[in-house]
């Protein structure tokens, strides 16, 4: 009996589930290419996880009405009321622009935001973790030209024993954040963009990050993307996280 009825019960959710793909899908074919976009980008594994987080406002999880409204529009690429009709840099303001203007350090806050979470979570689970260490001089190691080869070079996060129980064993982390609705973009999908941020940093880091300690590996942040030395699944450092977290 328990058998059957559990059959009957995932049949029943298979069939509910095709169903709301199947208008899901009807619905999509409806939205302008700019709203089809957003809902691609919305249906992003983990894009729709800061609705269902717990409000802990030590963590800034908690939303005012203000806030969260303004996150809905900006998640569907909505403008929000009241905005202001030009930009300090005297172009016309809208959300486009905003997320992709360099007036007002706005891009580097959000950089730093992810960046410093990211650091905090991973200071609760290995050692030596320390943000945007530099980098050690190169002796003059053959490199493409693409590679980073800067004095001043630095990566965003660095962290002991993640990938190993190594202790010496260190990887290290890089953000970008970008704006994946911004015009130069839209010629391309969701994923091409993430391939492409992933790729440059790809080229301006992983033949130079082996240069550095030992076992050394780089873990690339570009928006909501992520891929290590081997580039594979872009969640698997939240898995791994999670697993030491738990």
């Amino acid at each position: 009996v328990f058998s059957a009825q559990r059959n009957a019960f995932v049949e029943t959710r298979r069939v509910k589930t095709l169903d709301l793909n199947e208008r899901s899908a009807a619905t999509k074919i409806k939205l302008s290419p700019q709203l089809q976009r957003a809902v691609a980008a919305a249906e992003d594994k983990g894009a729709s996880s800061w609705l269902t987080a717990l409000p802990i406002s030590e963590l800034g999880f908690s939303l005012s009405k203000a806030d969260f409204r303004d996150a809905i529009h900006l998640r569907y690429g909505w403008n929000p009321p009241r905005l202001p009709s030009q930009c300090v840099c005297g172009s016309s303001f809208t959300v486009d622009h905003a997320l992709c203007c360099s007036h007002g350090g706005y891009l580097g806050i959000r950089h730093n935001e992810v960046r410093d979470l990211l650091g905090l979570l991973l200071d609760e689970t290995c050692p030596n973790v320390s943000l945007e260490p530099p980098l050690l001089p190169l002796n003059d190691e053959p490199l493409p030209a693409s590679s980073n080869t800067a004095p001043e070079a630095r990566v965003d996060i660095k962290a002991g024993a993640f990938w190993s129980e190594r202790r010496h064993e260190c990887a290290f982390f890089d953000v970008r954040v970008f704006h994946p609705h911004a015009r130069s973009y839209r010629c391309r999908t969701i994923q091409q963009v993430y391939r492409t941020q992933e790729q440059e940093k790809r080229r301006a880091y992983e033949l130079v990050t082996p240069h550095q300690e030992r076992g050394q590996r780089l873990f690339h942040f570009p928006g909501v993307q992520f891929s290590r030395r081997r580039w594979s699944c872009r969640h698997c450092f939240f898995e791994a996280l999670g697993q030491q977290n738990s």
